[in-house]
């Protein structure tokens, strides 16, 4: 019955080109699954960045307080400008 299927010319070509199509939908979904990984992956850092970013902006926040940088004036012995040292950039 098989050796019949396969002797008619027809036949043999449509079941390379179903088995040919079958391949390419596999090939197709491996790749697509490999896309979605390299995208959570992508996402992951990209979360990972803004919190290091965050973290990264509260902390020159605190560096910049008028507390602390009245602390590090006074360990420099730092004081306040006079008026004629102020200039003012418009």
């Amino acid at each position: 019955m098989v050796t019949s299927f396969l002797k008619k010319g027809n036949n043999l070509v449509i079941l390379v080109f179903f088995i040919l199509t079958c391949l390419m939908a596999i090939v197709f979904r491996m790749k697509s699954v490999e896309q979605d990984y390299q995208l959570s992956e992508k996402r992951k850092e990209v979360r990972r960045v803004l919190e290091t970013n965050k973290a990264l902006k509260a902390d020159r926040a605190r560096s910049l307080s008028t507390k602390n940088l009245a602390r590090l004036a006074k360990s420099h012995r730092m004081k306040e400008p006079s008026q004629k040292q102020i200039i003012l950039v418009p």
